[in-house]
This record gives C-alpha cells, sequence and structure tokens, in this order.
C-alpha cells in the first residue's frame, strides 16, 4: 500500500476490500501516507479461514485511522466503515 499511496500528492477516496488483508495492510502503511486520502472506506472481513481476525484487529485499525480521520459512516449490515479526513 506505502509504495501506491507514495506516487500521489491527494487521493480523493480509497477503498481497501482485500478479502481478510485489510488490516496487516492498515497497521503496515504509515499513518502520514493515509493523510494524503479524503475519504477512505474498508471492507473488514472475518470470513476468510485462514485468517483470525479479532474484533481486537479491526479495533487497532479504526483508532489508528481515527487519528487523522473521523467515522463519517458505518453501513449498517456490513462491517464497511467510511472515514473523512479531520
Amino acid at each position: 500500500m506505502s509504495s501506491i499511496l507514495k506516487r500521489f500528492d491527494k487521493i480523493d477516496e480509497l477503498h481497501i476490500n482485500c478479502e481478510g488483508s485489510e488490516i496487516p495492510i492498515i497497521l503496515g502503511t504509515d499513518l502520514l501516507l493515509f493523510e494524503k486520502c479524503m475519504f477512505i472506506q474498508v471492507q473488514f472481513h472475518d470470513f476468510v479461514p485462514f485468517l483470525s481476525v479479532t474484533e481486537e484487529d479491526v479495533r487497532a485499525c479504526i483508532e489508528k485511522l481515527q487519528q487523522s480521520f473521523t467515522i463519517e459512516q458505518i453501513k449498517r449490515g456490513s462491517t464497511t466503515f467510511v472515514f473523512r479526513r479531520k
């Protein structure tokens, strides 16, 4: 993710839907790179058999993004979050 985000000065909207890899992507990417984004939409997955995604993992990602973003929307009936840069 870092190598992709470094290519751009400004990103209007970033969608992260990686079938279970959202957590290592978010936790492994510098927050300053995410700050290039105005909006970030993340869909967290917990159904991938070989990944053991916990509520604590998801909470850690949300807390990291909340340092620079506010939660704009949580889509009902799913695990999709939309963050808006502060």
